[in-house]
């Protein structure tokens, strides 16, 4: 009896259903006469895929790309990524994706997920250390009170980027959590 081949050591063609272990440009343009500039990435978003290789060549391309890097002494573990992104935190440095090296960024959501998370494994508030200040409803009464305590008058913001997002939140929460409904104008 043959051996029968598992799932992750190939993948089916969804025009001629044969077994390959990767659909290749070749394969869509001479057999399934593909004429874009990217017929792997036609071929993805025709059938909502989101590989067109088997699980076991990914990881084979996968550890090459791993030794290739290592040689190189570039290669990323746990526990130098968070040194790293605690480095670029210490000298000031803002964490907005944007603005950190994109193999930093890369690595981070590799590791952790998101690059949210990678910020939180390394220890560090992630509004605090992208100035991204996500506004809930909680936070917004928060905002209101530390600035009521302070003295400070609502009407005094009407320039600042705490205003718009106050003012955001606020009618959402009004529309979502009260069940009002927003003035027409």
């Amino acid at each position: 009896m043959a051996p029968t081949r598992q799932q992750q050591d190939y993948l089916t063609c969804k025009h001629c259903r044969k077994d390959y272990r990767a659909i290749t440009v070749f394969h869509l343009r001479n057999i399934h006469a593909y004429d874009g500039d990217h017929p792997i990435n036609d071929y993805k978003r025709q059938f909502r895929l989101q590989t067109a290789m088997c699980a076991r060549s990914r990881k084979k391309i996968s550890k090459a790309k791993e030794d290739f890097w290592a040689k190189r002494g570039q290669h990323w573990t746990h526990a130098t990524l968070i040194a790293e992104i605690r480095g670029l935190h210490r000298a000031g440095r803002s964490l907005r994706r944007g603005r950190v090296p994109v193999r930093v960024y890369e690595a981070g959501r590799r590791f952790f997920g998101t690059w949210q998370g990678a910020i939180e494994k390394a220890g560090l508030e992630y509004e605090e250390a992208t100035g991204i200040r996500r506004w809930t409803p909680e936070k917004v009464v928060e905002a209101i009170h530390e600035l009521a305590e302070r003295g400070v008058p609502l009407a005094s913001l009407v320039e600042s980027d705490l205003l718009v997002g106050l003012i955001a939140v606020v009618c959402v929460a009004a529309v979502t959590f009260l069940g009002h409904t927003l003035p027409s104008t």
